[in-house]
């Protein structure tokens, strides 16, 4: 019986552990590529003249219409016509740098692999970690950003995994 018992939990830390291991992956490619993307913009921002449309201040930085565009964050104060032109010199570098395909698909999309990683893993404790009631309980909750962070930090803690 006990023999049982801990070979069930040498599977499921096996799986949580793969589950886990592939978060990981998914998160940091999401973060790599995001940084790429971007450099890839605030180049575009460089080497072309863009500016802004509208007024926005954030933390110690104040853009004012006519203020020239050099971060990627700001883009939403470009002009309409200007934004479609700020996408369009960046599209072929993305295409080139092979983060997009021709239509602007992310070719890996790190971030919804992360997403879906994280599903399966919360849907994994609920229905074969946890007692049945309390699993079920908490399946109520799979949607909740918060709530599925949470269970991962604590599966990592209770199997050891790295967070």
């Amino acid at each position: 019986m006990m023999a049982e018992m801990m070979k069930n939990f040498g599977e499921k830390k096996n799986v949580l552990k793969e589950l886990v291991k592939t978060y990981h992956v998914a998160k940091l490619g999401d973060e790599v590529q995001e940084e790429h993307i971007r450099e890839i913009h605030n180049r575009v921002l460089a080497e072309n003249e863009f500016f802004a449309e509208d007024e926005c201040s954030r933390g110690n930085v104040s853009i004012k219409v006519g203020d020239r565009i050099t971060q990627d964050e700001f883009t939403f104060l470009l002009s309409e016509e200007d934004f479609d032109r700020f996408q369009n010199l960046a599209a072929p570098i993305l295409v080139a740098e092979k983060i997009t395909d021709e239509n602007g698909c992310y070719i890996t999309n790190w971030s919804m692999m992360k997403v879906e990683t994280v599903n399966k893993l919360f849907e994994y404790v609920c229905k074969n970690v946890l007692p049945k009631k309390e699993g079920e309980e908490l399946f109520e909750f799979r949607w909740h950003y918060k709530v599925q962070q949470k269970v991962l930090d604590l599966t990592c803690k209770l199997f050891g995994l790295a967070a």
